[in-house]
């Protein structure tokens, strides 16, 4: 099958080569077999290019080589392994499988059933596949760690920074849906853009210190660390949360291997809570993506109902993977950068994989 092999660590042009004979994967038990017609490319996979968790994923069985990158996808089921019963040959999927296996830039990839969901049905592929990856990371980070969801999230207030970016164009969003206050950061020319998506104040960091005029936050979701993340403590009103994209958790363990690395991290986290949150009364709380497909399928009804929509800057197709990744080292402007895998043909039977989940 076609696939975006990673030969190496480093710049995309010396590492990165689209093939044709990549080992195409069967469907295992629970498993599902998706034709990937799209696939976003998330910061995580720069990163990774240039060999950012190689210690941690090279003990997990995650760094066979030539690995494939990608973190999400949409596209089309063609085999069902089994013991599953919720999705058939034909349906329209997406999904955001675990860190661990190959990744979505191929023409096929082996999903467990209960990491996907069905695709909106109001979404084309390449825009479905702007979402899953953003979209379970926030989840993440305000369901599971800040405790906000479509029955507590009403009237609190959260700052997020990065508004214009992939996470922060989804928070903002689903923010919204749930009814909360939204105070948001940007470059000046992102104002208007997040303001269109329903952020109740827009800061622009260029011109305004958010530490001087935000107060009384419940909640901040924090993408960007060092200074800003220090800041965002004191935003917070007694018991409010800070919930950080930006650890040193895989960092330290590639300086330092496994052994060291990981100790080191859960050092780093302890002083952090001790020393910036819990002092004050507030707490600190670091967040990583994990699969949902419940989570997922609860996204998609919020997708289709016209509450969120995904931000897509560019699409690329499969064999300009290398200027893809230029652009996504040299930033992202607004949303996300999507790869075009595969064709769309047969994309039916989403209404079935609705009906059955």
């Amino acid at each position: 099958m076609r696939a975006v092999e990673l030969r190496g660590f480093g710049r995309p042009e010396d590492v990165l080569a689209v093939v044709d004979d990549a080992p195409e994967p069967v469907a295992r038990p629970g498993q599902i077999l998706v034709r990937v017609v799209a696939a976003s490319l998330n910061r995580l996979d720069g990163r990774r290019r240039e060999g950012y968790g190689r210690a941690v994923f090279r003990v997990l069985g995650a760094s066979d080589s030539p690995l494939v990158l990608g973190r999400d996808l949409s596209g089309v089921v063609t085999a069902v392994g089994p013991g599953v019963r919720r999705f058939r040959v034909g349906d329209a999927v997406w999904a955001a499988p675990d860190s661990l296996g190959q990744g979505t830039h191929a023409a096929y990839i082996a999903v467990k059933a209960e990491e996907a969901a069905p695709k909106p049905a109001s979404l084309g592929h390449e825009e479905a596949a702007a979402l899953p990856y953003v979209a379970l990371t926030v989840w993440a980070a305000f369901v599971r760690r800040a405790g906000l969801n479509a029955e507590t999230a009403a009237g609190r207030r959260v700052l997020v920074h990065g508004g214009a970016g992939g996470i922060g164009s989804f928070a903002i969003q689903l923010l919204k849906a749930w009814g909360a206050e939204v105070i948001t950061t940007c470059g000046t020319e992102n104002l208007e853009f997040v303001r269109d998506l329903g952020a109740d104040r827009a800061i622009d960091y260029k011109r305004e210190d958010f530490a001087q005029v935000v107060r009384d936050c419940d909640v901040v979701l924090d993408v960007v660390g060092g200074t800003v993340q220090r800041q965002s403590l004191r935003v917070l009103r007694p018991g409010g949360v800070l919930v950080t994209t930006v650890t040193p958790a895989l960092s330290l363990t590639d300086k330092y291997g496994l052994a060291a690395g990981l100790p080191a991290a859960a050092g780093r986290f302890v002083a952090d809570r001790l020393s910036g949150a819990v002092m004050r009364g507030r707490r600190f709380e670091w967040v990583f993506f994990a699969p949902d497909g419940a989570a997922l399928a609860e996204i998609g009804r919020l997708v289709d109902a016209g509450r969120i929509r995904p931000i897509v800057e560019r699409v690329y197709p499969l064999d300009e993977v290398v200027a893809a990744h230029r652009h996504l080292d040299g930033g992202v402007r607004r949303g996300k950068l999507v790869l075009r895998i595969g064709p769309d043909e047969a994309a039916d039977g989403s209404g079935d994989a609705a009906a059955a989940a």
